[in-house]
């Protein structure tokens, strides 16, 4: 499958798998079923019934007492699966809000064993897995019949099995045994994320459908009738293509279905999977594929209107595809190869034996990228056959190295690089592939490509599964030399087809060929998130040989290339073993402009900053962009901002902040305030460390700071401003396991704030400025539940100052009642002095009572601490004044009553409307309990118009407390509009901070 998340038994198999131990102490021998499937398709109803025989041969030394069988369309069958479970865990909620109609499952199933009923339940609470009780044991050499009928609710298209109105994608849609091997049973669930093992055998497939279905399917079509059928649709969709006219201009609407019906039949040898997919619509190409033994492939493509244009030329790729996995990896040995156009809800392609079904593709390079990532899955997926949702990276890995290769060969670059603008790559030598590992390797954030499919997180499941063992393929393939390496895959191809290979069996083939120890490849790569991280430190001339020192910075001792360049071109380059720490190796003298570790860029290398001699020098750039490994890049852009006060501003920002991530960043943005004539701005010191430990995510430092004008004096012209300090540490602390929803964090700042402001004389009328200044430590812990469903955010602080100490905390989580969109969002909040000396507040200016809600209405000091970015700080008139920021009770009106130096409680709820209402309701309820006295109840409710939802929001008050009314007004807000808020939240668009905490 193409990327675009088991349970404890996986876990414990995944340990009992150890390779060495398979290898060392368990024989090789393997299971087969033959397979005889009738069955007939309701496209009415959507409904599949049929009948299925099973010849189960036990090739095992073991007498068997049970069948584990699996059941995976009942994967569909309710929102307690592990394929549902798994679909909520990775972000998806379409599945767990489908209608009833659109769940699918089978039914009807009388399991029979040479003719006996035998009796059979789910397993481990799992209803896409079987276990038949076998009456008498199944001796080893053995055969018996496994004969049952069954009836298939079609689901809708949520993953692979599925249909779109009358588009069908059968697949995983019968009963079949699961594997037995020298490992024991793999009894799995179907899974979206994470494929299948399955028994070889034969299959002999008969399909009744309406008669103008055209069909696609693993294996031999032998019906006669049929074969005349496409060769009719073959003809039309020359004829079609052939017609400038009316070229590319059909509708791709569903014709009627056929009263008449037909059977197909097909055959297939030595396969582990029976795929087929209909469409009425479908037109038809058909070739062959002649390889060098003599052997005829016969190629097909079968697409609909929907991107017809990039399929014009699409039966090349097919037979591309093949001839070049046929050379590389060993000869294809089936019959014929398809690819379909169809509807996929899981990743932009997916393989079956002899077809693949392709989602959209968008270009015409990246249909045949996918077409030849689905095909050469023939080999790996189809022919070799691990286990691939215990070992993923033995298909998904081993052929995109492959694709990749083909890639390279026929267009240079993958279609992965066009979706960055060449504007943003800049002059950087990185392509999409080593970016997107680096995002996750610099961070500690990827995982061992040998982990299970179900144990990745969704990002990781791309980038360990797919690229990483593409890349590190592509590491061994230019260290053993293109011929060495070639010799080796078709050595492993030619052992192990048919045969279910596990790692270590590949490991000793791979080492045997070669004569090479290739630890740093198995143990560094591919079971473990080990690093690579060579420099070059030193070049000393000695006699005929340059003595070049190198570093081993991280813990993988990979072999690497060293180059001589010369005008910008390789004049000589050689390979060098691995060294673990420190070490020196020989280059040849020669005339030289530089030497480069790995000017290929083929290992896996997190920091090439350090992998030259020549010093690397400055660059300019504009905004963010990806690395430049060769240049130290500062990053310049206009900055521009607003407020009433300093009005227009006007600077330069400079950073050095690219992706991938550094671990020292910086951030200015020095600008001149028009108004009040004077240096305005923020900025930001960074530096991130990221342990290779379970136990912290990431410790990062910093120092922040920021200068703006918060009131201005028009009768006497002077302005009063802010200046704020503030170092802080966070850390986030590592989740449980890699999939886990659950996130913490803990964070200290030291916050100091200085005012400095001015001071009329009424007497004289003289201006004096006056200086204030406190400091408060702020401790918070965060503790969020990612979750697609519903999320959760647990916020905890405690604030101390000299004039006061205080701790706080809300709690808030969004429950859907009808799709992802459409929820309700509780907010819970307390807070509570421990003590408050007003006199000394007052003399510093401050003033951190709890409120209803932060404004600017009465006071700036209600954003003391100066975290929020507001037009207005202390406007008591015009439209600025309605600007709100959600603090402490969370109220969305702009009263000043309520405000508490002793605890405050409060409750909120926010829920969007059914239908189509872009309007959303709140309501928000709070006690504040004064420092003396009775406290008392007040409550606020309307109506919240989401322009931007979360960033820009109007809100309208329909319904509030008395307290709250007669503030309003007091203040002169009797009408409707004079009570209506706002909330810009700019600090949500900030992208430094959204690149920071750009997460998986």
């Amino acid at each position: 499958m193409t990327f675009l998340k088991q349970n404890r038994l996986l876990f414990l198999l995944a340990i009992l798998c150890n390779p060495q131990i398979i290898s060392a102490q368990n024989t090789y021998f393997q299971q087969q079923v033959n397979y005889k499937i009738d069955a007939q398709l309701d496209d009415s109803l959507h409904v599949l019934v049929g009948t299925i025989e099973m010849e189960y041969i036990n090739n095992s030394p073991d007498e068997l007492n049970e069948i584990y069988m699996h059941l995976w369309p009942n994967a569909y069958a309710n929102k307690e699966t592990a394929f549902a479970q798994q679909k909520l865990r990775t972000g998806s909620t379409k599945f767990y809000f489908a209608k009833k109609k659109e769940l699918g499952a089978l039914s009807d199933l009388n399991f029979q064993v040479n003719g006996e009923t035998v009796d059979w339940n789910t397993w481990n609470n799992q209803p896409d897995i079987a276990k038949l009780e076998l009456k008498s044991p199944l001796s080893s050499g053995s055969s018996l019949i496994i004969r049952t009928p069954f009836t298939l609710k079609i689901p809708a298209s949520f993953s692979r099995l599925g249909h779109v109105e009358d588009s069908y994608q059968m697949t995983q849609w019968y009963p079949k045994p699961a594997v037995y091997d020298r490992a024991g049973w793999h009894p799995m669930p179907y899974l979206d994320q994470g494929e299948f093992y399955s028994e070889f055998g034969d299959f002999d497939v008969s399909i009744t459908l309406p008669d103008n279905y055209v069909v696609g399917a693993t294996g031999t079509l032998q019906t006669k009738s049929e074969k005349a059928f496409l060769e009719e649709r073959i003809a039309a969709t020359e004829a079609y293509f052939n017609n400038y006219e009316n070229k590319f201009l059909a509708d791709n609407a569903f014709p009627p279905s056929s009263k008449k019906r037909k059977t197909l039949r097909y055959t297939a040898e030595n396969v582990h999977d029976f795929a087929w997919f209909a469409d009425k619509r479908f037109r038809v190409v058909k070739s062959n594929v002649l390889l060098p033994s003599g052997k005829k492939v016969d190629t097909w493509i079968m697409f609909t209107e929907e991107e017809e244009e990039l399929w014009e030329d699409a039966i090349e790729y097919v037979n591309r595809s093949v001839k070049f996995y046929s050379d590389k990896v060993g000869e294809y040995p089936y019959p014929q190869a398809t690819a379909v156009q169809s509807a996929l809800s899981a990743g932009g392609g997916m393989e079956y034996p002899m077809i693949t079904v392709i989602g959209l593709s968008g270009t015409r390079k990246a249909l045949d990228e996918v077409i030849t990532h689905e095909v050469g899955h023939n080999w790996f997926y189809g022919i070799l056959a691990s286990d691939e949702r215990v070992y993923p990276w033995m298909d998904e890995g081993m052929n995109s190295y492959y694709e990749y290769r083909y890639m390279k060969e026929n267009y240079s670059t993958s279609s992965l690089g066009d979706v960055i603008p060449k504007f943003f790559l800049g002059s950087s030598e990185m392509d999409v592939s080593e970016l997107a590992y680096l995002v996750q390797a610099r961070r500690n954030l990827d995982q061992a490509p040998n982990n299970t499919s179900n144990d990745f997180t969704s990002i990781n499941y791309g980038i360990s599964a797919y690229l990483k063992p593409a890349l590190a393929m592509e590491h061994l393939a230019n260290y053993l030399g293109l011929e060495a390496f070639d010799d080796a895959m078709r050595s492993y191809y030619k052992q192990w087809k048919f045969k279910h290979p596990y790692p270590a069996d590949f490991r000793t083939i791979l080492e045997a060929s070669t004569g090479k120890d290739l630890s740093w490849f198995f143990d560094g790569y591919l079971y473990s998130n080990q690093k690579v991280d060579y420099a070059l430190t030193e070049v000393r001339k000695a006699g005929d040989q340059l003595q070049v020192s190198i570093k081993n910075k991280a813990e993988i001792a990979a072999p690497f290339p060293i180059a001589a360049i010369k005008d910008g071109e390789v004049i000589a380059s050689k390979w060098y073993e691995g060294i673990e720490k420190n070490g020196t190796v020989n280059f040849p003298a020669m005339d030289y402009d530089d030497l480069v570790l790995d000017v290929e860029r083929v290992t896996l290398d997190v920091d090439r900053t350090d992998n030259r001699k020549k010093a690397i020098t400055p660059k300019i750039n504009l905004l963010v962009q990806i690395e430049d490994d060769q240049k130290r890049s500062i990053s310049l852009f206009p900055a521009l901002s607003w407020n009433q006060y300093d009005q227009f501003m006007l600077g330069i920002g400079v950073h050095n902040k690219s992706i991938p991530f550094r671990n020292f960043e910086f951030i200015a943005t020095p600008m001149y305030g028009f108004s009040s004539q004077r240096l305005t701005g923020v900025g930001s010191l960074r530096y991130n460390i990221y342990p290779a430990n379970d136990a912290i995510e990431r410790i990062s430092l910093q120092l922040n700071g920021r200068t703006f004008s918060y009131s201005y004096n028009e009768t006497f012209d002077f302005h009063n401003y802010f200046t704020k300090f503030a170092p802080q540490i966070e850390v986030k602390l590592g989740k449980k396991t890699p999939t886990s929803a659950w996130q913490q964090g803990i964070s200290y700042r030291y916050i100091n704030i200085e005012r400095d402001f001015g001071r009329v004389h009424i007497d004289t009328d003289a201006i004096t400025r006056n200086q204030q200044s406190y400091a408060v430590n702020e401790l918070n812990y965060r503790l969020e539940k990612e979750d697609a469903l519903s999320p959760i955010l647990l916020s905890a602080t405690l604030e101390q100052a000299a004039s006061f100490t205080k701790i706080f905390g809300t709690y808030t989580q969004r429950f859907p009642y009808q799709e992802r969109e459409k929820s309700m969002r509780v907010r819970l909040f307390g807070g509570y002095f421990f003590d408050f000396d007003g006199i000394a507040a007052a003399e510093a200016g401050v003033r951190p009572s709890f409120l209803l809600t932060g404004n600017t209405t009465s006071t700036f000091q209600q954003d003391y601490l100066h975290d929020q970015v507001l037009f207005a700080r202390s406007a008591t008139e015009g439209l600025l004044r309605h600007q709100i920021f959600s603090k402490d009770a969370g109220f969305k009106t702009l009263t000043s009553v309520g405000a508490s130096n002793n605890w405050m409680l409060s409750a909120g709820l926010r829920s969007t409307l059914p239908g189509a209402l872009p309007v959303d309701v709140f309501g928000d309820v709070a006690y504040a309990a004064p420092e003396s006295g009775s406290g008392d109840f007040y409550y606020s409710a309307g109506f919240v118009l989401p322009v931007v939802k979360n960033i820009f929001e109007i809100y309208v008050p329909v319904l509030e407390s008395s307290a709250i009314n007669d503030n309003h007004n007091a203040n002169g807000r009797e009408g409707l509009l004079e009570r209506i808020t706002f909330r810009l939240d700019l600090l949500k668009l900030n992208p430094f901070d959204l690149i920071d905490n750009f997460s998986f």
